[in-house]
Formats: structure tokens, sequence, C-alpha cells
């Protein structure tokens, strides 16, 4: 689904995320190893594709060892023979809880040549889950990234929260209303709670490309369309812009509120550094379980300066033809890169009355209507549709921490060739 460099940053990203691959990877067998001389861990749970408590463990002893010899090691491993292989090797059988621990046992055993789980595989086979929704042909972005694939494994969860930071969202949409999280909505430009009904129509657009509710025969569907949603205003201005003191704000708000994933879509330093209150505030959010996804900017330039610390996820932008889309940022501080030229979303039409005439949208100046879609392109979207992805990773293994997502994310990519 995404794009990432190494451990080096680069000037671009060179990877393409593929959220089939985050998603089987986090709901498959993960770090838990079959086979070979390295430690296993139990786990009695079914892992995704590979079972690995089959309470069936195969053993090859070493040539010349006798009868008597096998047989105490399989006493002394507590197991029964069940097969006799063609390969000269066993299948053992014992308790399912013992799998991973009676691997172990054999291999200490100096008469064993090799030991290990007898795991059940599932057929290797590509599982697709295609959504009801009329526009999703129109959303080019599923292709790419392979959201077809991941959601066989997860749509994310109603127990994942997902705050965006931007300028408020319809809260009538048909597509997002019953996911959003108006109880926690804030509004950190009036500094206090509700208030986030839409200034323009941003806000809308890029909650939908992760989140639309996917599956409901209505408009498209988002990355992650069983997520929950925070709304956070960061601006009161009719132009959406908004000051880096409420971007701040609106993370640790959205971190004290218990959201998992925090996205921001505005690029914060026109020379690619990163302004010293986002990082703490991100510090903040990554102490209180919280991953910071955030755009790298749509002026095209290349920033010669990295932002520093790994705690917020950054993110440019790529085209239908996964190169990199000719209004994106790129340089040291990327991360990673998603699909952001023309992306079908979410849409809403908002009116205002300026009665005081101060650029202030302030209460009762703003109605919107005309909820729909759109298409509409930038690294807003590309931040927000890694923002989903994270939101699926969360799901899928909860006591993941940001910087396991992070990586899980970075790692399950796909190579778009020489950076730059």
């Amino acid at each position: 689904m995404l794009c990432r460099p190494p451990l080096t940053l680069r000037t671009f990203s060179q990877r393409a995320l593929r959220s089939s691959r985050f998603a089987f990877s986090a709901c498959g067998a993960g770090a838990v190893e079959v086979s070979g001389g390295g430690p296993l861990q139990e786990d009695s749970a079914q892992q995704g594709l590979v079972q690995l408590d089959t309470g069936r463990v195969i053993v090859t002893f070493k040539p010349g060892v006798s009868s008597s010899a096998r047989s105490a090691a399989h006493q002394a491993a507590g197991a029964t023979v069940q097969r006799n292989l063609r390969g000269g090797g066993q299948v053992v059988k014992v308790a399912a809880s013992k799998t991973a621990s009676t691997v172990q046992r054999y291999r200490a055993n100096p008469n064993v040549a090799w030991a290990e789980v007898d795991a059940l595989v599932a057929p290797d086979q590509v599982t697709t889950v295609t959504p009801n929704d009329p526009q999703l042909s129109t959303q080019w972005q599923h292709t790419n990234i392979e959201s077809r694939g991941g959601w066989a494994c997860g749509t994310g969860s109603n127990s994942v929260l997902l705050a965006i930071c931007d300028t408020g969202v319809s809260t009538n949409h048909p597509d997002l209303a019953a996911s959003l999280r108006m109880d926690l909505c804030f509004n950190t430009a009036s500094n206090g709670p509700g208030n986030c009904d839409p200034v323009g129509n941003h806000g809308t657009a890029v909650v939908g490309s992760p989140a639309a509710i996917g599956n409901n025969a209505v408009g498209v569907s988002g990355v992650a369309w069983s997520a929950q949603i925070i709304p956070v205003r960061v601006s009161n201005l009719f132009s959406g812009s908004a000051y880096i003191s409420d971007m701040a704000e609106c993370i640790r708000c959205s971190a004290d509120v218990g959201a998992h994933v925090i996205t921001l879509s505005y690029q914060t330093c026109s020379d690619g550094s990163i302004c010293q209150s986002l990082l703490g505030a991100a510090a903040y959010a990554e102490g209180n379980g919280a991953v910071t996804v955030m755009a790298a900017g749509n002026e095209n330039v290349q920033a010669v300066t990295s932002r520093g610390p790994a705690q917020i996820l950054d993110v440019a932008s790529t085209s239908c033809a996964n190169a990199k889309s000719s209004f994106s940022n790129f340089g040291p501080y990327v991360d990673i890169a998603a699909p952001g030229t023309s992306i079908h979303t979410t849409n809403v039409t908002v009116s205002c009355t300026d009665a005081n005439a101060n650029n202030v949208a302030e209460p009762g100046e703003g109605a919107s209507s005309g909820n729909g879609c759109v298409s509409i392109g930038g690294t807003s979207f590309s931040s927000t549709i890694t923002a989903g992805a994270a939101v699926v990773l969360k799901a899928l293994r909860p006591t993941a921490t940001p910087a396991e997502i992070r990586t899980a994310l970075t790692s399950n990519t796909v190579d778009l060739g020489t950076v730059g």
C-alpha cells in the first residue's frame, strides 16, 4: 500500500505499500518459526494461514540411532508415534499446548537430526473481499494497494479509533455518519469540545479515503471501513488554514481521548523540517500508544533536511502508475508513499455566511449540503490512506506498539525502483 526507503532516509520513498501483504503478515504466523534450529514460541491460537498448535511434531533421528534410543526420546518428550514417514522421519503426537516445547525437547536430544512442528497450512490461494459500494470501481488506489486481499484479513475494527485532524467533517454524510465518534469531537481552534462541522470540504474528503463505510451499497469504500473516526477540527478560518499550535493540540488531544492512529493532512514547514511543537506532540502520542501520520506536502519540492525522530510517519504521493505524483514533495523526511493522485472519496458542499466579516467560521455561520463523492488529489489522501492501513494493522494486532506498526507498514512494500 505504501512506499518507503530502507533504514537510511532517501530522497523519495522507493517502495509502494501493498495492503494485502501487510494484512496477511499481520494475521499470519508472524515471527513464529516453524522449522529449522531457531526458537519457537508457544501459542494456543491458530495464527492466520498457518496453524502451529497442532499437537504434531516431525522428528528425524541421526543415522544409526537404535530403536530403543528412539523410544527413550519419545518417552522423554511425552510423545506417541503416530506415523512413520518414507524419508525416515516420524510424526509424533503430543498435547496441542505442548507442541512448541516438545520440538525444543527433541532438538536438545543429541540423537535427533532435526525436529519441527507438523504445521497445518491453508492452501496457497489469494482470498479477496469485494464490497458492494457502487463507486468502488473508481477507486484505483484499492487495486494498487491490493485492498481486496487485505480486506479478506480485516477491515479495521470499531474498537480502533482513527483521529482526523482537519477542517471538520459532515456529520450526516451517509458513508461516514455511522462511524463518527461525535462524543469525542473536539475543536482545537476554539479550545473546546464540539463544533466539528466542516469548514470547506477538505476534512470530509480526507476522512473518506481511510474510513468511508464499506459494503453498505453507498458511495465508496475506505481502507479501514470498520474504524471509528474522531473528528478534530484544527481551523476556524474559511480558508481551512490552521496554526501549528492547533495542530499540535490536535495530536495531544486525540491521544488523550484514546486515538490509536492520528493523521494530520497539512504540510507544516516549507523547508522540509518540522516544528518542534509537532515533534513533541507526536512523541506524546507515541507514549500513549498512538501512531502519528502526516502528509509530505504538495509543492513538488525536495527537502534537504530530515524531520528527525521516527514518531511521525511522513507520506508522499504516488499516481495510478505507481510513480511519484507530479505535485508530491520528496526528500529525506519521507518515510513511505501511497496513492494520492485523483482519489475518489467522500465530499460535502459547504456554504458559509461570514456575518461578522472576520474570515472566521463561527457557530451558525456554516451549512453543509450535497453529501456525495468527488475526485481530488494530494498527499493529504496519501497520508490518510496510510493511516487506514495502520488502523487495519492495529485491529489485527491490538497489542502492537506504534513502532511495530510503522515497521510493519514500511517493511511490507513494493520496490518502485531508483529513488530520487
